[in-house]
């Protein structure tokens, strides 16, 4: 949900595609007030993510690209055939080798599910021969405010560390 200013007046969509007035979210009597106060605070923590800068995210894609690359192989995740071990939560994962490091970095909504349908970083390591016990998976699950800013977070961390199975790297216009 994206909040908007109109003319002046704070309008947030609904989850059914309803645009609201804020200003006269009061006058809607239909609304039970738990509606009303779970509009509002989505509303809020719209408008604070929206107002994040920068720099605040490159700083959040810096730390998070710090977490992947200092988690130790033992601790990621290893390679199994249901994938039963990964959270189905969001999340921006890297694929790590044992000695080469980090070879892909992706986001996902449900990080286990990306799995399980197949992915091409597991084919890529597949056709350069690396032993699946010297391959795992690193994750970082994400928190709301994250997730909706993924795909900077994913951008960021992709143009500094630059995995080589990773083709398209999404480039900044700096």
């Amino acid at each position: 949900m994206r909040s908007l200013k109109i003319r002046g007046r704070d309008r947030i969509s609904t989850p059914l595609g309803f645009c609201l007035n804020l200003n006269k979210l009061h006058r809607l009597s239909l609304l039970p007030n738990r509606t009303k106060k779970s509009i509002i605070a989505r509303f809020k923590q719209s408008a604070e993510t929206q107002s994040m800068t920068h720099d605040a995210i490159r700083t959040e894609a810096l730390r998070i690209l710090e977490i992947l690359i200092s988690m130790p192989f033992e601790e990621c995740f290893p390679l199994r055939k249901e994938f039963d071990v990964l959270p189905s939560r969001p999340g921006l994962y890297a694929v790590k080798h044992k000695e080469e490091g980090i070879l892909y970095i992706g986001k996902a909504l449900n990080v286990r599910n990306r799995f399980m349908g197949g992915h091409k970083a597991l084919y890529y390591a597949y056709l350069d021969r690396l032993d699946p016990d010297d391959v795992r998976i690193a994750v970082v699950t994400l928190t709301y405010n994250q997730r909706l800013r993924a795909l900077d977070l994913e951008a960021l961390m992709l143009q500094v560390a630059k995995p080589r199975y990773n083709s398209r790297i999404r480039q900044s216009q700096d």
